[in-house]
């Protein structure tokens, strides 16, 4: 009895949630519950403890505009705080959602939608939920200590952030099966689990333009990819947490990372690639740790150029290793250990790869090779306790001071009597470790030395 009484009353409950609800808009207020059938400017507060979710889209090219006011959940009942199923032309501006059981926001079907300065906190899942084949442009939102994601996007949907910073979530950006995200100035900071997951199969494909990631609490990877393509375009990784695993792992598919800054305490690699495509250019990795930077497994390649791995060694660890069965092209790179004891080495080689125009300073050992055939050519060798380890050809390197400006301050141009100006070798590379355009006769090392401006150094 007991029971059939419980379930009496919980029908009730649904019964009088359901009746209570109404279509909205316009002249008409919303409560908690409603469906919005016309553009709607919130007066005040919401705050949902009503089964469902907090406002429902009835109608196409609806605006709704929190008004900077708060759409609230009650984290037991209420499920979506705005939900739309193939909805288009939707724009949401302007407010915080949360404390909903699932999502903030919630784009099903083929919704479209613009949502800008919105704030999606502590849901039960997802801040920004984007499925099927949504097309959504998120301007200046935030997403805050979610238990999922702060923003997602699953199946074929097309998702474009625009200024976002996501904080405290379990993932800060998860992309799956065959989502397409363009992120322009993210920053992701603290996430508990991945700060990047990218993963399932299907054509995943991210591009981040300006990404800043800041992790200090992370117990897996910062950046996950197992297929597809990933690509960032500039930006700065700050770390601090000892979660046994690499920061960015790529277990398959396309890695592009250009123009990034990685430094912390980090107990693992800085980058593994494992089946996976790698290539890395323009970055600057600066860290204190106790494993390689770049760690190259069986089925990657990887070209790594233009890159400064400063002071980036640990004892008897490598700037770049390569494993059995996997490549590796390292061009044009700097490797320097000699603000950390002189005890790091440059490039470790257990299968065939290729070592050109890079600059090797104050290491111990600067190219060891253990198996495979390692071309070495136009590198200078400067400084080192062993300057090879291995059976290595090497022609046209050059044993002298690079002569670059000043390492104790991390500026590693190049002089301008270096013996490493015009004497590399051409790889047809369009731009250096500044993004300079390369016009004449190569330089060895990230750096191209600039003429056309005054003083000793290029640029």
């Amino acid at each position: 009895m007991r029971k059939i009484i419980s379930t009496l009353i919980a029908y009730l409950f649904l019964f009088q949630s359901l009746a209570i609800a109404a279509n909205c808009g316009g002249g008409t207020p919303c409560a908690c519950g409603d469906t919005v059938t016309s553009s709607y400017t919130l007066t005040g507060d919401l705050n949902c403890t009503n089964a469902g979710n907090g406002l429902s889209l009835g109608a196409n090219d609806l605006t709704i505009d929190l008004g900077g006011h708060t759409l609230d959940g009650d984290d037991v009942n209420t499920v979506y705080g705005i939900y739309s199923n193939g909805r288009t032309g939707t724009v949401i501006t302007n407010g915080t959602i949360q404390d909903f059981t699932t999502s903030g926001i919630e784009f099903q079907g083929a919704s479209t939608a613009t949502v800008s300065n919105v704030s999606a906190n502590s849901t039960g899942n997802q801040g920004f939920q984007n499925i099927d084949t949504s097309i959504v442009t998120y301007n200046n939102v935030t997403a805050n200590n979610n238990a999922d994601d702060g923003m997602s996007g699953h199946d074929d949907v097309q998702i474009t952030i625009n200024g976002g910073t996501f904080t405290g979530n379990a993932q800060g950006v998860n992309i799956i099966e065959n989502a397409t995200l363009v992120g322009n100035d993210v920053e992701i900071n603290d996430s508990t689990t991945s700060d990047i997951f990218l993963t399932l199969g299907g054509t995943v494909n991210a591009t981040f333009n300006r990404l800043t990631i800041n992790n200090r609490v992370g117990n897996d990877e910062l950046v996950f990819l197992d297929s597809g393509m990933l690509t960032i375009n500039s930006g700065n990784f700050y770390m601090e947490t000892d979660a046994g695993k690499a920061a960015v792992r790529a277990n398959g598919g396309t890695l592009n990372i250009s123009g990034v800054s990685m430094s912390g305490v980090y107990a693992d690699p800085y980058i593994y690639l494992s089946n996976a495509v790698g290539n890395i250019k323009r970055c600057k990795f600066n860290r204190t740790g106790t494993d390689h930077i770049i760690d190259v497994w069986a089925g990657a390649s990887a070209f790594i150029t233009h890159n400064i791995f400063h002071d980036a060694m640990a004892a008897n660890m490598c700037g770049i290793v390569n494993r059995a069965g996997g490549v590796v092209y390292a061009e044009n790179n700097l490797f320097y250990d000699g603000g950390e004891g002189k005890d790091g080495k440059g490039i470790l080689f257990s299968d065939d790869g290729r070592a050109r125009n890079n600059i090797f300073l104050s290491l111990n050992i600067c190219i060891q090779r253990t198996a495979g055939t390692v071309l070495a050519d136009y590198n200078v060798f400067y400084d080192y306790t062993t300057k090879i380890s291995g059976t290595v050809t090497s022609t046209n390197e050059i044993l002298s001071d690079p002569l670059i400006w000043n390492s104790g301050s991390s500026d590693f141009r190049l002089q301008a009597n270096s013996p490493g100006i015009d004497t590399g070798v051409d790889l047809t590379y369009e731009n250096d470790f500044g993004n300079n355009e390369i016009t004449r006769k190569t330089d060895i090392g990230p750096y191209e030395f600039r003429r056309q401006y005054d003083g000793p150094i290029g640029d």
